[in-house]
């Protein structure tokens, strides 16, 4: 992960502590910052700073399929932040699997970098208050017992999915212009996750177009014997093709 997106991310965990997440009521709010919807279900949040030109907004004029897409337009004038967009979801729909969310992006002159990411967090009582502690030991202990996985064989490659001590992402960088292409984020879910993030957005000066973001459960992780995966019987998630 850059240390240049560092800041934009801390920003979303600041946000992400909540019990309700579907609900998406606004927590307090950043007094640089504005915060609004792209959607009357308040399914998808903006965040870009006040007093900009940059902007988040629904675009009719270049998409994938349907009739719009998402268009990050940041002009460099986000301060340590970024531009952005998102949604959380709850961890019942995912919990207890591996996940893979696809989507299309297509970038013109991003100078800095674009970037699509899934969160994955932690329950807020299992975060440690002792930021000392090592972060990997604690999320590779965290997987261990609540899913029976033993990721120190992994230990490489998960070190870059590490998000301070609440939990985890996979995130994958766009630079420059890019026609039409989709992209893929992998993460596992273990059966005590509080929620799930996903989030687009520009860390400097350019335009990013997201579509038709996808879920596909790849894989069952091992749960323990007590967890039981309803997610079958739930309404299928809607507004992820952004069109309302």
């Amino acid at each position: 992960m850059k240390k240049s997106l560092i800041p934009t991310l801390a920003f979303l965990l600041f946000f992400g502590c909540k019990k309700n997440v579907e609900d998406n009521q606004p927590p307090a709010d950043r007094p640089e910052y504005t915060h609004s919807y792209l959607d009357s279900n308040h399914y998808w949040r903006t965040w870009y700073p006040k007093n900009t030109s940059s902007k988040v907004f629904l675009d009719k004029k270049e998409r994938h399929g349907g009739r719009y897409s998402v268009n990050i337009s940041s002009e460099g004038d986000s301060n340590n932040y970024g531009t952005l967009f998102g949604r959380n979801f709850e961890s019942s729909y995912f919990a207890g699997n591996r996940v893979k969310f696809s989507y299309w992006a297509k970038s013109r002159d991003i100078l800095g970098e674009g970037t699509g990411a899934v969160f994955v967090f932690k329950p807020m009582d299992e975060i440690p208050t002792d930021i000392n502690e090592n972060p990997f030991d604690i999320f590779r202990d965290f997987v261990k017992d609540n899913t029976g996985v033993d990721l120190e064989s992994k230990k490489a490659k998960l070190k870059k999915h590490f998000y301070d001590h609440a939990g985890y992402i996979d995130s994958l960088p766009i630079k420059g212009t890019t026609d039409w292409k989709q992209y893929d984020l992998e993460v596992d879910v273990p059966a005590r996750t509080s929620y799930l993030r996903i989030v687009f957005g520009i860390e400097g000066k350019g335009s990013l177009w997201i579509d038709d973001v996808t879920y596909e459960k790849i894989k069952k992780l091992p749960t323990d014997s007590a967890f039981v995966d309803r997610s079958e019987y739930f309404s299928p998630l809607t507004g992820l093709d952004f069109e309302f």
